[in-house]
């Protein structure tokens, strides 16, 4: 679990070594994963590492700096470890049904046990250990990827009366999703406000998933007058 560090920030919910029992080791941490940007850098610090009723002791790194300013809501960034000392392994031994189920986005919560509202998944998602009964998300649907151990598919997109079969489409998961420079010229030089953009639809197997301009997009006026004029 990576954490950042409590004396750099002040959110409640950072990691603190003295509060968990934390042993600080002479390690370094270094990750220079996120975008390739932010550099973060810190220590590694041996603590036990909660999952249910599953206690593990492991090592656990924590961000103490930043090359930039990093604004995030995370609670944490979760990692299993790799090869013989992946976490992963344990958890899973003790598992009935070896499974992670990772949910993010847009889900529903009843309000009032009546109508249902959409709720922004605040954390980026949920992620859940073994049997998932969908009590709260309901059931998902599996679908077949193109390789192993990549969340890529086949599907057909259509973007307003555009149709474009049999196209790869990527799961980005954990962070936003981008689209190619050219793509995104080519919307901003036809769309003139967001009410304009067209809806966007995946089909996966026999399955649509609509998207509309209030799903994925963000548009500033001000900001696109400054882009028109690059």
């Amino acid at each position: 679990m990576l954490h950042l560090s409590d004396h750099l920030n002040t959110f409640t919910n950072a990691y603190n070594f003295r509060a968990t029992g934390g042993i600080p080791t002479q390690f370094a941490y270094n990750d220079y994963t996120f975008d390739n940007v932010a550099e973060w850098t810190g220590r590694q610090y041996y603590d036990k590492v909660q999952v249910g009723n599953l206690v593990f002791q492991s090592t656990i790194g924590v961000v103490e700096k930043s090359k930039v300013t990093v604004v995030t809501e995370h609670s944490g960034y979760l990692a299993l470890g790799m090869a013989d000392n992946a976490l992963i392994k344990p958890i899973m031994n003790y598992s009935t049904q070896p499974r992670i189920t990772i949910q993010e986005g847009i889900y529903y919560l009843k309000k009032n046990g009546t109508d249902q509202i959409p709720l922004l998944a605040d954390l980026e998602g949920t992620i859940t250990f073994g049997e998932y009964r969908g009590k709260e998300c309901g059931t998902f649907k599996e679908y077949k990827t193109i390789t192993d151990g990549f969340w890529v598919v086949l599907a057909n997109v259509k973007i307003g009366e555009k149709e474009y079969n049999g196209q790869i489409v990527a799961l980005n998961v954990g962070k936003p999703t981008l689209v190619p420079m050219e793509v995104y010229n080519d919307i901003k030089k036809e769309y003139a406000s967001k009410e304009d953009m067209p809806d966007i639809t995946i089909t996966i197997e026999d399955d649509e998933y609509k998207m509309t301009p209030d799903q994925y997009a963000e548009y500033d006026e001000e900001v696109n007058f400054s882009l028109e004029k690059l």
